[in-house]
Parts: C-alpha cells; sequence; structure tokens
C-alpha cells in the first residue's frame, strides 16, 4: 500500500467517522463489523486531530470512541484504546490493520465509501460525508 494512498484513506475515513458521529442514537443504525475495528477506526481519527469538541479542543480518544459506540449501539470496551493498539499491531495474519484494509477497499475495490458497508439501519445514507 502506497504511502499516499494510505494518508487519503485517512482523510476518508476521518470524513466518514465524524458523519456517523453527527447522527443520533435514535437514528437506528448499527455496527456489523467488529469493535475492535471500530476502536481502530477511532483511533485513526483521533490520532489525525482533526475533530474537535464544542470549545474547538481536540477530542480525546476516549470521547470519539464512546460517541461512536452510542450511536452505532455497541459496548464501549472497558480500555478502548488497548483494543485500538492490539488492532493496530495485526502482523503476519490474515486480517491487518483496519486502515490498511480501508485504503484497499477504496483504491483496488473502487469502493467510495467503505465505513459506510459497516454500518446497517434506516439512516445510512445520512452517513455520507457532505
Amino acid at each position: 500500500m502506497k504511502t499516499q494512498e494510505v494518508k487519503e484513506a485517512r482523510g476518508r475515513l476521518a470524513e466518514e467517522f465524524v458523519a456517523l458521529l453527527r447522527l443520533s442514537p435514535d437514528d437506528g443504525v448499527h455496527w456489523t463489523g467488529s469493535v475492535r475495528d471500530l476502536m481502530e477506526a477511532a483511533h485513526v481519527v483521533y490520532t489525525d486531530g482533526t475533530v474537535c469538541d464544542g470549545e474547538g479542543c481536540v477530542c480525546t480518544f476516549r470521547a470519539l470512541a464512546a460517541r461512536a459506540c452510542t450511536v452505532l449501539h455497541v459496548t464501549l470496551p472497558r480500555n478502548p484504546s488497548a483494543v485500538a493498539y492490539q488492532g493496530e499491531q495485526r502482523k503476519g495474519v490474515r486480517r491487518g490493520p483496519f486502515i490498511q484494509r480501508y485504503a484497499a477497499q477504496m483504491f483496488r475495490m473502487g469502493i467510495e465509501r467503505p465505513l459506510e458497508r459497516m454500518v446497517t439501519g434506516k439512516h445510512t445514507s445520512q452517513c455520507s460525508p457532505t
């Protein structure tokens, strides 16, 4: 995977993730992927530092993970940082880090919004970045 592709994938992932965070738990969307993948996605967005709270401060990883879990009806792990770290360290296994799989879906499979494919519910069209 090229560095530029991963960089572009990180930006697209952040856009999709922020769109998800804007939804309400009442919108009826549900996460269909693994909790580890969701925590990895939240961690990618956190490390990019692109999501700010109402006061203009960069959101904490725990706040991003908690909001995503609430919106997507997933139980927040006791230690979301450890779950994300374990996922990012996957090597030599069939299922690599989430960001690499996300980038592969974008560039090799031509999927415009890979994160949206991991969400089900009646309002998934609202997940699209505007």
